[in-house]
């Protein structure tokens, strides 16, 4: 019971963090973790939680990760793919390298394997974190999505960097030519299997939904066990479980089979995922928040380990070893914008070389010198350089100061073993995860206080494409909507279709009242008075055109429901808008199925 009663209570305690954060000036994980450490000291509680990493991995990051690559808009994914890839993998391996080579010389007590595996552990960013620090933060659109891509990804390429670096620090053997063929198989194996296995499932329900009808429910709870079945299905054939399930959720959005889901699951989707990536958030940062006093405790013990005469000299090496990460992070950064806009104008110069050739000059009158830039045009010229290369710094930091690390850090330095082969201690194992929890916290403050400082009046360029993206699909989906109401067949299939199929007194629906019925469709509800009046003669055509009307709508939400899917497919808006306005019609017509005044 005292386990049933600790779950119950981190959920309390989840939604109540998730309501106070609306009233305190506190980044919600960092009121999380306080909400964690505070249940761990209380006097006369008494919890103590051993978290074992590998459950803790395969309950919580799987559907967060999942829910991630469901979720990222796949147009911008795909076209920032370079971009997000070099942080996702070289960034990864780039921090690992420099890290660890800094952690060693900082404290000698710790071995360079040892070191290496610290480094790798801390290398990859937090899909949860970032999302929580981004989202108290105005971040530019753009960047959000690299940020999100990246953390995506890049657990996968920490790991199996922390992975080498361990076994080299457990046998003191590492072979950098086996490594490199693992990763690729540990990278390709996980990736193939969260594809293959959740493209099969939705076709498996899309077949038994044309076969017996749509199961909301039984279907809802197959999504649920999705990328759980993926982590594990990697993990049984040596791939990665982490980029399964980042995998599954990408394929998913991108099934085919995605059109033929029910109105019911669509809108239990939304809200379930919603729930459960909330609860799975908070939950994440509080049980970060419980271990905290224990790792705390040991402090003066991992000082001594570490040759430093007191606590806080070994909290300044924390704060030297997140230092180092996060320039490390920005030096990678700026450099991949370096060489990218080295090759733009490059690219650039070539295309003016092509066009400036004698044959596409204009002749200048002869003797006429070159005509001098005006002086306000270069002014303002050197001014918009000035203002650019503001921006690019600001950028760039923005990007380093989101590098926050989170849930797998702890999880990865949780499991290093506390033997080695030959059954003496793991050299300054508690010394590890010490430091791995200090760059954990002192990243999200940095992350959560830092970014809004950065990003303060930081004029970016409007992001109009999302925007107009929006409003034109708006607009195009109320075109088919009134399209099929001026279809005549499809109007008369409408109001014969059971079970809305009506009939008028004199059994036939007149054209004056057909035309009056498109009409008001897109207007305003029936008067409802009517319906609800006692006397016959009223009631009886009021419920008769309350249905017509009700037919109508429902016909014209489903053209504007085919409308936005034929706009994804032809790539005319990407995922996120697709999910917003299918959302809205979804909700439409829920509200309408659920309307049951005048319906017999």
């Amino acid at each position: 019971m005292h386990t049933v009663y600790l779950v119950l209570f981190m959920l309390l305690l989840v939604g109540a963090s998730n309501v106070l954060v609306r009233i305190v000036r506190l980044p919600l994980p960092l009121l999380q973790i306080a909400f964690g450490a505070a249940l761990a000291i209380a006097p006369r509680v008494n919890i103590h939680i051993s978290l074992d990493p590998e459950i803790f991995l395969f309950l919580f990051i799987p559907p967060l990760l999942f829910s991630g690559g469901w979720r990222i808009p796949k147009r911008e994914f795909f076209r920032d793919k370079g971009v997000i890839l070099m942080l996702a993998f070289g960034l990864v391996f780039f921090t690992t390298a420099g890290a660890g080579v800094f952690v060693h010389w900082l404290i000698p007590a710790i071995s360079l394997p040892a070191a290496f595996a610290l480094a790798a552990v801390l290398s990859p960013t937090d899909t949860v974190a970032v999302a929580a620090v981004s989202g108290k933060a105005a971040i530019p659109p753009r960047l959000g999505y690299i940020l999100a891509g990246e953390s995506l990804l890049n657990d996968a390429s920490g790991l199996v960097a922390f992975k080498f670096a361990l076994a080299a620090a457990l046998t003191g053997a590492f072979s950098l030519g086996r490594a490199t063929a693992d990763f690729v198989y540990i990278s390709a194996s996980g990736l193939a299997a969260g594809v293959l296995l959740t493209l099969a499932a939705d076709a498996g329900r899309h077949y038994f939904i044309r076969w017996r009808g749509p199961s909301p429910v039984a279907h809802m709870i197959i999504t649920l066990l999705l990328p759980f079945t993926a982590y594990a299905a990697a993990n049984a054939i040596g791939g990665s479980g982490i980029l399964a399930a980042a995998g599954g959720g990408i394929a998913l959005s991108l099934s085919p089979f995605a059109r033929d889901s029910s109105l019911e699951m669509r809108i239990q989707n939304n809200t379930i995922w919603g729930l459960l990536e909330m609860i799975f958030n908070g939950s994440i940062f509080i049980l970060l928040g419980l271990q905290l006093p224990e790792i705390l405790g040991h402090m003066r013990s991992n000082a001594a380990e570490a040759g430093v005469s007191s606590p806080w000299w070994l909290a300044a090496r924390v704060l030297a070893i997140t230092a180092a990460i996060f320039a490390l992070r920005f030096l990678w950064v700026w450099l991949s914008l370096r060489l990218t806009l080295l090759r733009a104008a490059l690219r650039v110069r070539r295309t003016h070389r092509h066009e400036n050739t004698p044959a596409s000059q204009p002749h200048n009158a002869p003797g006429a010198p070159p005509h001098p830039a005006h002086p306000a045009h270069s002014e303002h010229s050197a001014h918009e350089r000035r203002a650019r290369r503001l921006m690019s710094a600001r950028l760039i930091a923005a990007t380093t100061l989101a590098g926050v690390r989170g849930a797998v850090t702890l999880a990865a330095i949780l499991s290093v073993p506390l033997l080695l082969p030959d059954a003496t201690p793991f050299p300054a194992r508690n010394l590890l995860v010490f430091l791995a929890s200090g760059v954990i916290v002192l990243s999200l403050l940095a992350g959560t206080f830092g970014l809004p400082l950065v990003l303060r009046h930081l004029k970016m360029p409007a992001d109009t494409r999302a925007t107009l993206e929006e409003k034109d699909a708006r607009r195009l989906i109320s075109a088919a909507a009134l399209k099929s109401l001026v279809n005549d067949a499809k109007v008369s299939k409408a109001l014969t279709r059971p079970p809305w199929a009506v009939a008028m007194a004199d059994g036939e629906i007149t054209p004056e009242l057909k035309q009056d019925l498109r009409e008001r469709v897109a207007k305003i509800y029936r008067q409802r008075m009517d319906i609800l009046s006692a006397d016959k003669t009223v009631r009886t055509p009021a419920q008769c055109a309350y249905n017509a009307e009700f037919a109508l709508r429902l016909m014209a939400m489903r053209a504007s429901r085919a409308e936005l899917y034929r706009l994804y497919e032809s790539r005319k808006i990407n995922n996120q808008t697709l999910d917003t306005l299918l959302n809205e019609v979804d909700m439409s017509e829920a509200a309408l199925l659920g309307a049951n005044v005048g319906r017999w």
